[in-house]
């Protein structure tokens, strides 16, 4: 079909002016095709871009029109079609210098951003392996390996594919510059070339984009071009180019793996069974294999459905002249899966949220301990809205600031967010409150309100998103979960929002409705009067109902507006007992005390003072985890949890530390991955996250302000004492913790007991320095009865013994305990036959003070309730058998040697396993060559042979088994 354009362009340009348009044809038929094939070397994994597609374009082009209607066409409407088939995937071709810019601009970090914060992309799993420092992309690991490669292909391919159509535009109106592609253009005016680029550029928008484009232009001699009509034809043939395999297998397999969708859209090509396109009629049935293709194929053929409904509907606009009547009609668009099918014929079955059933599980599943807990959701919505409005209006002062800057507080102090709760009166045997929240934040933009509507969605809002990632961690606003705004509808069934959005500047009164009202989840807008006087941010009213005397209450003994209302309350005087909305008033004075935005209270018209201090403030903050931290001092015997808060606002974190007392205020992730839903407790998913992010937070700002954070010697001791205590816990070598030392100058005598021979000058040090040997003792605590450890010290044999009645229960004692474990690591002596029991371990490496009797009683007394196996002590004689020290096989405990002191003892794994039931015998011989390879890959001493541990176990289990008998 190209060849027929070809020829039908140069019988209507030959001997005319126009005959420029053929000879530039020419040379770009040649170059085009040669730039193309670039797309392929640099995103092998994406569908091929090269000539076969120019072709298959025009050739659907001429298919719906017809030669007949071809032939009407004037010799620049051929050219344009020509040329827009073979240069609108350019942009596809970026330059080497437009890649090294891309990685630097801000498009693609938001662009990043994006995809990273999008756990439902594809190319998540990939982004995972670069982060953001500083505004830069950057590696995560030094170390690149052969598919981090791949995945920085993948990327770049996603980023140019949505940008593809416009850099298209800019290629074909500066090609030496944009591409080094050398195609002369001193023949055909400049004016023509700009309506080719705004023709490529539009096979990506909008429809109505497309219908901007000019109907009709002046092109050579003394024709007239179709620009919006090219872009139609371009616009379907791309669309239909559906009836082969754009994949290449060799490009593929020059990959390290091949993208999800790369799979997805090779399939969606290959399942088209029945393809039929002409000027009446296009025909396409697709016999797809899993739902995925299925499901693409589906999504392509509603682009296809809606073009041709939209080209239809407006086809006097776009057709050059009458003679081209109309389009071709679908007579079917088909998508058939093997082995299933849809439920409504078109989409796969999918669970939906259904709002109702929501917000009813929530009350009745009690997430919210308080119903009033939900007006905490509008609140935040507030809270956040003003954050992002102070970052629009003063990112230039906030961006290199702390939480702490007097600079934040000063401004933030402008926009405060005040609620206003007014008795309105009984209604029905209920008291009726009016509730008024006004904030000066962003207000809410008609963009906003689809999010704000849609349950669960708000995280979509890509320009909300790409607003919030530009903003400082400890800036960012907390996030929503997915109830966000509708728990609203848990107190009342309409809220009323006047709102003038910072972006946009329009004015909107919005009313929404419960979906379990009358008017089911209607929202209704209406423009209002509009004025400078008119400041940015949201009003919002609604109202709620309070028994008029509760049935029952529930109080606690501090002082509180709850307390002061039943206290003042008198039948004869009062109409109603407001209790119930002083519990309210009280849980906004402790949400307003930590809120990083002040919050203003007004209750019947009486402005609230708070009768606690202000704002919670933190002296210390981390930047890369986005921490704030108070740090003080424990006791001795003392164990903190940690007081920590999310954006200001407290929440149970059950993590307990010694040493040090620590407030934590946590600035990221976002609500939903720390929280549970009613934001009270730490989401159980991210606990272990949580505490590895304190634990390396103070790390950091410990080791960094040591001197500062703590001033006197006892202060730096019990700073070196937390340190070295949660030492363990980071990949640090020796030499960076050793310069914190003062824990070794801890005296133990308050601990030693009062029997000890242990004075002020033994310490920490001494023990862990000069010591050879730690004996301890274990007994269990008498009923009704409390003893503390007690140390004792034998110069003589240079052994301390320490007698421990139970847990230890002095901090001092449990760092000892742990501490030494890493220098007194070998055991040497056990004694077990009567209470107290005592283990004995030294400095010194040494045999295990165990037999094969000792082995098969750590059999006996094991319960096996964590698996059918066990480690055990691995014996001198067979130290063939011998596992790395740090290995780990699932549900196969190594048995526990000591109750209070980890011993890494030398370990091998059982040759046996437990019985199920009592009829079986007491050990059970299971080995294979599973057993044996495992051992073989995770050996102490790498020169032992395979041979080697087969004959240890054999004999093992000989000696073992004349045990047995």
């Amino acid at each position: 079909m190209v060849k027929y354009l070809e020829d039908l362009l140069f019988k209507k340009t030959v001997g005319l002016p126009s005959e420029i348009l053929y000879a530039q044809w020419n040379f770009d038929k040649v170059l085009i095709p040669q730039a193309l094939q670039s797309v392929s070397n640099i995103f092998p994994h994406y569908s091929l871009h090269d000539e076969s597609h120019s072709i298959t374009i025009v050739s659907n082009i001429v298919r719906i029109l017809g030669k007949e209607v071809m032939n009407t066409l004037s010799a620049t409407d051929i050219w344009l079609i020509l040329e827009a088939a073979y240069s609108h995937d350019l942009g596809m071709v970026p330059s080497g210098d437009r890649l090294m810019l891309t990685l630097q601009s801000e498009n693609f970090i938001d662009f990043f951003n994006e995809i990273s914060g999008d756990s439902d992309n594809p190319l998540s799993q990939h982004a995972e392996i670069f982060h953001i420092v500083n505004g830069k992309f950057e590696w995560k690991n030094l170390q690149v390996k052969y598919h981090h490669l791949d995945s920085m292909r993948f990327l770049f391919a996603e980023y140019f594919r949505r940008k593809h159509a416009e850099l298209s535009e800019e290629i074909i109106n500066d090609p030496q510059g944009q591409l080094s592609l050398s195609t002369p253009r001193v023949v055909v005016p400049q004016r023509i070339w700009k309506t080719l680029g705004k023709i490529c550029s539009a096979h990506m928008k909008d429809f109505e984009d497309v219908m901007n484009l000019s109907f009709s232009e002046v092109g050579l001699d003394l024709e007239y071009a179709h620009p919006r009509f090219v872009a139609c034809m371009l616009r379907l043939g791309d669309l239909l180019d559906l009836d082969n395999n754009r994949f290449s297998d060799v490009m593929l397999r020059t990959l390290s793996e091949v993208p999800v969708t790369t799979h997805i859209h090779r399939q969606k090509h290959l399942s088209i069974e029945t393809f039929q396109v002409d000027t009446n009629l296009i025909d396409i049935v697709a016999k797809c294999q899993d739902y995925e293709s299925a499901e693409a194929t589906q999504f392509w053929f509603g682009y296809l459905d809606s073009e041709i409904s939209n080209q239809t509907k407006n086809w006097k606009k776009i057709a050059p002249s009458d003679t081209i009547s109309s389009l071709p009609i679908i007579e079917r668009l088909v998508v058939e899966l093997k082995d299933y099918e849809y439920i409504d014929g078109r989409l796969r079955p999918q669970f939906t949220v259904d709002t109702n059933k929501t917000l009813e599980l929530l009350r009745g599943a009690g997430i919210y301990s308080d119903k009033y807990e939900a007006l905490r959701e509008v609140i935040q919505n507030s809270i956040d809205a003003t954050l992002i409005c102070l970052w629009e209006e003063f990112d230039d002062q906030l961006k290199l600031e702390e939480p702490s800057s007097p600079i934040f507080e000063r401004i933030s102090n402008n926009k405060p967010v005040s609620i206003d709760i007014e008795s309105a009166g009984t209604e029905n045997g209920k008291q009726k409150w009016h509730i008024t929240i006004e904030d000066l934040g962003t207000g809410i933009s008609i963009e906003d309100l689809k999010f704000l509507s849609k349950t669960g969605s708000s995280s979509k809002n890509k320009y909300r998103v790409k607003q919030i990632s530009k903003m400082p961690k400890w800036l960012k606003p907390s996030g929503a979960f997915g109830i966000g705004f509708q728990s609203i509808f848990m107190l009342t069934d309409k809220v009323t929002i006047k709102t003038k959005s910072i972006y946009s500047g329009e004015y909107r009164e919005i009313e929404l409705h419960s979906t379990e009202s009358k008017l089911h989840g209607a929202i209704y807008l209406k423009k209002l009067i509009n004025s400078f006087k008119i400041k940015n941010g949201t009003i919002l009213t609604f109202d709620i109902h309070t028994d008029v005397i509760p049935e029952s209450i529930q109080l606690d003994l501090r002082p509180s507006y709850a307390k002061s209302a039943i206290n003042t309350y008198d039948f004869f005087t009062y109409e109603s007992l407001d209790i119930e909305i002083a519990k309210l008033v009280d849980a906004l004075i402790i949400f307003s005390n930590a809120s990083p935005i002040p919050i203003n209270i007004k209750f019947k018209g009486t402005s609230i003072e708070r009768t606690e201090p202000g704002r919670q403030k933190f002296n210390w903050y981390h930047e890369e985890n986005g921490v704030e931290f108070n740090i003080s001092l424990l006791e001795d015997t003392q164990i903190s949890e940690v007081s920590s808060y999310y954006k200001g606002q407290k929440f149970e974190s059950k993590i307990n530390l010694l040493f040090l007392d620590i407030d934590m205020n946590l600035h990221q992730p976002s609500a939903i991955d720390v929280l549970t839903i009613n934001r009270e407790k730490v989401n159980q998913n991210f606990k272990k996250k949580l505490e590895q992010i304190t634990l390396t937070s103070l790390f950091g700002l410990i080791t960094k302000n040591f001197d500062a954070l703590f001033i006197s010697e006892q202060e730096k001791v019990k700073g070196s004492l937390f340190l070295h205590y949660y030492f363990d816990s980071f990949e640090k070598d020796n030499n960076f913790i050793g310069k914190f030392s003062q824990w070794k100058s801890a005296s133990i005598e308050d601990v030693a007991g009062p029997n000890s021979n242990l004075g002020a000058a033994t310490t920490l040090g001494f023990i862990y320095d000069q010591v050879d040997q730690i004996k301890i003792k274990y007994q269990s605590p008498k009923i009704n009865s409390w003893e503390s450890e007690s140390f004792d010290y034998d110069s003589q044999t240079n052994i301390l013994t320490i007698n421990l009645v139970g847990p230890a229960n002095s901090s001092l004692t449990t760092f000892l305990l742990k501490k030494a474990a890493h220098k007194f690591k070998y055991l040497s002596k056990v004694e077990s036959d009567n209470e107290p029991i005592s283990h004995t371990y030294s400095k010194h490496e040494q045999d295990l003070p165990f037999g094969m009797k000792d082995i098969l009683k750590f059999h006996k007394d094991h319960e096996p309730f964590l698996g059918a196996r066990i480690m055990i002590p691995c014996l001198g004689k067979y130290k063939n058998l011998e596992l790395e020290s740090e290995v780990f096989i699932p549900y196969a405990p190594a048995v526990a040697i000591g109750p209070s002191f980890k011993i890494n003892y030398p370990k091998m794994v059982s040759p046996y396993i437990f019985p199920k039931n009592a009829e079986e015998p007491l050990l059970i011989k299971s080995m294979n060559e599973k057993l044996f390879n495992w051992v073989y890959d995770n050996r102490r001493d790498g020169s032992v042979t395979k041979e080697q541990i087969v004959k240890a176990y054999n004999e093992f289990c000989k000696e073992m088994e004349m045990l047995l008998v």
